[in-house]
């Protein structure tokens, strides 16, 4: 069988609007490949899949309103050339609650309590990857 690759920004039947709705139709090893842009989603990572950033890592952003920016519960997770930022302080940019997440030349960026968070049976590789912190700004008084 051959493996399933979904393109995000793409078109043709492979093609999908964003990486939200690619998510939706991965089967467990699906590829899927983003082009330049930002993604103000919460994404939820449910299959065993793999995601790259098709371009240069300051490109491709993942950076919600509020939540963390990556949400995983598959058991086995592939994220490659992204930056994936924070949309709260009070929570992870990524938290892996089960499985193991790899994330490979990407950059994380967090304004709170931490980048990332591994609990349950979850856990994280994070080669070639950078984690910088931005703290609020300080409230007066």
């Amino acid at each position: 069988m051959a493996r399933q690759l979904l393109m995000v920004n793409g078109s043709g039947p492979a093609g999908c609007r964003t990486l939200g709705k690619a998510l939706k139709r991965a089967r467990d090893g699906a590829v899927i490949s983003a082009k330049p842009g930002s993604c103000a989603e919460n994404l939820v990572i449910t299959a065993r899949v793999s995601i790259v950033g098709d371009g240069p890592r300051s490109s491709i952003e993942i950076a919600p309103r509020s939540g963390a920016a990556l949400t995983l519960t598959a058991d086995t997770v592939m994220v490659t050339n992204f930056v994936l930022k924070d949309g709260e302080r009070d929570l992870p940019v990524v938290d892996a609650v089960c499985g193991h997440v790899a994330r490979d030349g990407c950059e994380l960026v967090d304004s709170g309590c931490a980048a990332v968070l591994s609990r349950s049976t979850g856990s994280l590789a994070l080669p070639r990857c950078r984690i910088t912190s931005t703290p609020p700004p300080r409230r007066p008084g």
